[in-house]
């Protein structure tokens, strides 16, 4: 896969990081270039290696436009793993710990119990903390004591209805931070009329591949195509343009076959929505709104008009594009290192949603939803973040 990357440099005049930086280790082709030297034994990991491997949004621009159709995404996530061998980190390890067994649902237990006795006041006064403290406070504001799937009827049966079984798969997000989300997207899947299923989950894998601890993302992948396989669901439907990504890919390359008849029936619910949402189940909305387009839906998945058709549905409804299709810069863990780019690419976007002149903008994933939100009150401004069911949810009859 190496060996396809012709060094054109076409990956420069897409890289959102490269164009910051214009530095070649901020892009792809450099990475990879560096990676054949790993893997050919002149070079060895470090941890300047690790830091320049590191610095990648994994917003996956580059393998979607790459004309010799290079997946430097997933070499990148490779030459991590190889890297993060010989020299392991802090946060890989409390990714891992966090992401095994039950400890999931404990570290959030422990974060609302930290959060309710004010216990985590003090953090926003320690040097390193500081610029973290927006974020930190953001999330545990919103998270709540047990998960979603704790409320949701494991099968939810319509009666008098032919239609078919649908999976939900909920996100670590949508499950203990953004409940509303995930009310939202059970709410128009049984206003639809479709049985609804909703299995014990855990992670999709998606921290743990793009760390690169591969044995930790199979582990976690197995688990949740072999739970809702014996559900017999005929489609599998997540509201999260990160575990969407995750589901699409990640089965297939662990499980070969059996992951493919998996993926085959994963679909982002704005592609449940493009298929099965009649207009006549929707009031009108008399405004202007913008839609933001998650990395990992546009890039991941190629899901890039199916979220404004559902828009579009809408009556009275007007859809102002965005200048760009930039990156919010929050790309999960890659804040923890790499704060003031994470803040650079956010205040970009925020500028660009205030520029279109809407009140409102509508995104699919949870990550980005909350740094669109935090960007866009650090510079005073009242539009409004939601996220794509919330807002469908609403106009629904």
């Amino acid at each position: 896969m190496l060996d396809l990357c012709s060094r054109c440099g076409n990956c420069q005049q897409i890289c959102p990081l490269y164009a910051e930086e214009k530095q070649e280790t901020a892009v792809a082709r450099g990475k990879l270039h560096l990676i054949s030297l790993l893997i050919g034994g002149e070079i060895n990991p470090s941890s300047r290696l690790q830091q320049i491997l590191d610095f990648c949004l994994l917003c996956g621009r580059c393998s979607s436009l790459c004309q010799n159709g290079v997946p430097s995404d997933i070499l990148i996530v490779l030459g991590r793993a190889l890297v993060n061998q010989s020299i392991p980190k802090f946060k890989h390890k409390l990714i891992r710990y966090m992401l095994r067994k039950e400890r999931m649902k404990y570290s959030f237990h422990g974060l609302y119990f930290t959060r309710k006795m004010r216990l985590d006041k003090p953090l926003q006064w320690v040097g390193k903390m500081k610029p973290y403290w927006p974020y930190y406070k953001s999330i545990t504001s919103n998270l709540k004591k047990r998960p979603l799937t704790e409320f949701l009827p494991k099968v939810t049966e319509i009666s008098q209805s032919k239609k078919q079984k649908v999976g939900y798969f909920i996100g670590c997000m949508n499950n203990f931070i953004n409940q509303s989300v995930g009310w939202s997207t059970y709410s128009i899947i049984t206003k639809l009329g479709f049985e609804v299923v909703v299995p014990d989950q855990k992670c999709c894998g998606m921290p743990a591949w793009t760390n690169g601890d591969l044995k930790l993302a199979e582990e976690l992948v197995q688990l949740y195509v072999s739970t809702f396989n014996n559900s017999s669901v005929d489609f599998i439907v997540t509201d999260c343009a990160s575990c969407g990504h995750s589901l699409k890919h990640l089965p297939e390359f662990f499980l070969k076959e059996e992951g493919r008849q998996f993926q085959a029936k994963v679909m982002d619910i704005s592609e449940f929505l493009c298929n099965y949402l009649d207009p006549s189940f929707l009031r009108s909305y008399e405004g202007a709104i913008s839609y933001h387009d998650p990395c990992h839906l546009r890039y991941g998945q190629k899901v890039i008009d199916q979220p404004r058709n559902v828009l579009r549905l809408i009556p009275d409804l007007e859809l102002r594009e965005l200048n760009d299709p930039g990156c919010c810069g929050f790309a999960g863990t890659f804040i923890t290192s790499h704060m003031e780019t994470t803040q650079t690419f956010g205040m970009q976007r925020a500028k660009a949603i205030i520029d279109s002149g809407v009140v409102k903008v509508i995104t699919s994933c949870p990550a980005c939803q909350l740094q669109l939100d935090k960007n866009l009150k650090d510079q005073e401004n009242s539009v409004e973040v939601l996220n794509l069911v919330e807002f469908v949810d609403h106009l629904m009859k």
